[in-house]
């Protein structure tokens, strides 16, 4: 038994440490103080960030290697410590697998549109008890509305498009599709794995628009399914939500793309503090 525990945290250790490397890649000039892993006996973030990390990283990560994962158990764990200054992520693995990020649906909607200030704004739609009594009564059919309709209200230029694959319906917006889970009983690596298949298989198909969502006059509805990126979206009943201070929705997403995102974001803040660091040596 203390074997099997000691080739866990070795594990965990190899794998938080790949994390470091690979967020340290994607930012090159950070140097190795501004980003490191912690030890595995140590209480907190898993990866410690130095102010100058921060201001481009805004972070607060908890890393999991795990072939069965409680995202919401995690979720939990990592909003026990959460700073308000900055947003929770959760970065989890399995064997053969690539890493998987977790993150505020709304976040994913700001740093990934082009409106980044619509984007922040709609954080205030997070956690909403007044739509309570709608999730109860059909929680997929909710957690869709909401997530077009912050997709929509933080600046996508391309119409969310309702697709469907095998027995479940996504949503389609620009390079991601995105597969809904509102169901209490969440195993995202199930879920996760499913939707990547169907993805990558061309099972994903368009679906007729809802009578709410038909396009402006003169939209192009072409759609290209051929290069998207995966993604789950899974939200948590309202009520308990409230009731436990977390955040209404989350998305699960490569970690790569999730990295490109912020790289993205953040270029001319990376470009300008790795020109200034070459003149300063």
């Amino acid at each position: 038994m203390a074997s099997r525990v000691t080739q866990a945290k070795a594990k965990g250790r190899r794998f938080q440490q790949s994390i470091e490397h690979l967020v340290k890649d994607a930012f090159p000039h950070l140097t190795g103080n501004d980003i490191r892993s912690t030890n595995m006996s140590v209480s907190g973030d898993d990866l410690i960030l130095s102010p100058r990390a921060q201001a481009i990283l805004p972070y607060q990560f908890e890393i999991k290697c795990q072939e069965k994962i409680s995202i919401w158990r995690a979720v939990h764990q990592l909003l026990k410590r959460q700073r308000e200054d900055l947003t929770p992520c959760i970065v989890v693995a399995k064997n053969y697998a690539k890493p998987v990020a977790v993150v505020p649906f709304s976040h994913f909607c700001s740093i990934s549109s082009q409106n980044r200030a619509a984007g922040a704004a709609s954080l205030s739609a997070q956690g909403d008890c007044s739509v309570s009594e709608a999730f109860e009564k059909d929680p997929s059919t909710c957690l869709t509305h909401i997530t077009r309709d912050m997709l929509t209200n933080t600046g996508y230029n391309s119409l969310v498009t309702t697709v469907s694959a095998k027995s479940y319906t996504a949503l389609q917006c620009q390079q991601w599709n995105l597969r809904i889970w509102a169901k209490n009983y969440l195993n995202l690596w199930k879920i996760y794995d499913e939707h990547v298949r169907a993805v990558k298989k061309g099972l994903v198909t368009a679906a007729p628009l809802p009578s709410d969502a038909q396009p402006p006059s003169g939209h192009d509805t072409t759609l290209d399914l051929s290069n998207v990126t995966p993604a789950v979206v899974f939200g948590k009943p309202v009520a308990d939500a409230c009731l436990h201070h977390l955040p209404l929705v989350y998305v699960a997403l490569p970690f790569a793309s999730f990295l490109d995102l912020v790289v993205q974001q953040h270029g001319d803040d990376t470009s300008k503090a790795t020109q200034s660091q070459h003149v300063s040596t």
